[in-house]
Parts: structure tokens; sequence; C-alpha cells
């Protein structure tokens, strides 16, 4: 006899109970509101889905290295307050809908998925561990922005990056590997490969964009453009790149990429 499927009552649907399934198409989920693929937990009489992680996060999630100094509370955001102020998710940008992460003292919210990111990794393409921070640093002090050693584009928000060198990873560019060193984007040349020091004053070419791709020039509209493509990538990849995280962390690695967790 097959087992049973799980059956879940969750605070966002309260009048039915949700069933996990298994179905090989994308999905929004009725939760958080960003997209899944694959597992979900599913009310098929009012064609409800959750993502498996929004249904079990934590009402309360405690200091983290995503917001270290106060504990988050779970919150369910309803339709007329999206109508009436946008919020945005702290860690990726894009906006807050449904359930989410908040710190009323702070004003900081996070996507439950966002919450979840490991703060060390290490990629295949760089050498050192990877430490997730909220902006790209240089000696010490935030920048505006940097761009992506795999894919090239601008990183602005919370992204991977390696203190020694400068280099900087998106958050859905972990899992992409790199066949070929000669593919690396190299790290903005303002830095020494010896403990991060700075040589010189950072280029202000390397302040908006990636030099080695586009034009010599980047305008508010299209730093724009290339964020919002990043946060389109987040949202329609993030719960597919958790799950992999945590086959990863089992199998201890995935296409050459171990995930360090833990500060």
């Amino acid at each position: 006899m097959a087992p049973l499927k799980k059956s879940i009552l969750h605070l966002s649907h309260p009048s039915h109970y949700v069933h996990e399934v298994y179905m090989a198409s994308e999905f929004l989920c009725n939760g958080c509101k960003t997209l899944g693929f694959g597992t979900r937990y599913r009310c098929g009489s009012c064609d409800f889905d959750l993502h498996p992680h929004c249904t079990t996060c934590p009402r309360t999630l405690p200091p983290s290295y995503i917001h270290p100094n106060h504990s988050m509370e779970l919150v369910m955001r309803k339709a007329a307050g999206i109508r009436q102020n946008h919020r945005q998710c702290d860690v990726c940008g894009d906006q807050v809908l449904g359930l989410f992460y908040r710190c009323a003292l702070c004003d900081f919210d996070s996507h439950p998925i966002c919450s979840k990111l490991p703060c060390n990794v290490q990629h295949n393409g760089h050498p050192h561990v990877l430490k997730l921070l909220p902006k790209p640093v240089v000696n010490g002090y935030a920048q505006n922005s940097s761009f992506c050693f795999v894919c090239g584009g601008v990183c602005s928000l919370w992204c991977y990056q390696c203190l020694p060198c400068g280099a900087n990873l998106h958050l859905t560019c972990v899992l992409t590997p790199v066949e070929d060193e000669s593919q690396v984007f190299p790290p903005p040349p303002h830095f020494t490969q010896e403990r991060g020091r700075v040589s010189n004053p950072p280029p202000p070419i390397y302040t908006n964009h990636n030099p080695h791709v586009g034009s010599a020039h980047l305008g508010p509209q299209a730093h724009f453009n290339a964020q919002d493509e990043v946060n389109q990538r987040l949202r329609r990849g993030a719960y597919g790149f958790m799950g992999k995280l945590v086959l990863a962390t089992l199998v201890h690695g995935m296409v050459g990429i171990p995930f360090l967790f833990g500060n």
C-alpha cells in the first residue's frame, strides 16, 4: 500500500487541508506569492498551492546573519495592504506579497526563502570561500554595485563575495558551474590579492557596471533594467535553488560546488 500523502492545515488556508503532491510544472505559491516548481502542498478544490518551506517556516525567526539584531515575525500581507503600500524584500529586492518575515523595529522584510540562504558557499569558478553580504564591499566599505564573476551582471543587493579578492556572485548564479576558467570575469582592478587591500581608488567604471559586457556607460534606466532582470531570475529560481542546496548538503556538493553553512 502506498504511503499516505502528508496533509497540513495552514494559517494561509484555514478552510481546508493542503496535501503534498508532485507536479512537473511551475506554480505560484499562494503563501509568499513567488514561483516554484515540482513538489508543493495543494488544495485541489480551491486551486491553492504552497511551497513546502512555506508550510513549515516558523512563526518567529530568531536573529541570524540575515538580520542579526532582532527576531523577525512571520506575517501575512493581505491584498488591501499590497495595494496601499509597496514593500520589498531587503535581501533580493523583489516585492513581498503574502507571507513574509518582518522586523518592525528595523523596517526589515524578507521572503521566507531568502531568510534561509547559506551564509557561506564555495564555487568551482573561484578558489576561496564566498560570504553572503548585504552589498559588495571594497576595503571594508559597502559599494552601490559591482558585477557577478559568473554572468557579468550587476550586483547591487545581497550577493556572495570573496573578501580577499573582491569577486562577487549573484545568489542565483551559485549553482551555475564554470567549465572554463577563461569564462570567469576577473575582480575589479583596484583589488590586490593580498588581504583585500586597495591598491588605488576604484575606477568609476566599476561603480555601476561590468566593463566586460555591454556599453561603456550605463545610465539609470539601464541599471534599473539590469537589476530587474536579476530580480526576475531570483523570483523564478529561488525555490528550485534552495531545493538543490538541501540536496547538495546531503551529497557533499553539486556540480563541483560544496556549500558551507555557518559563520
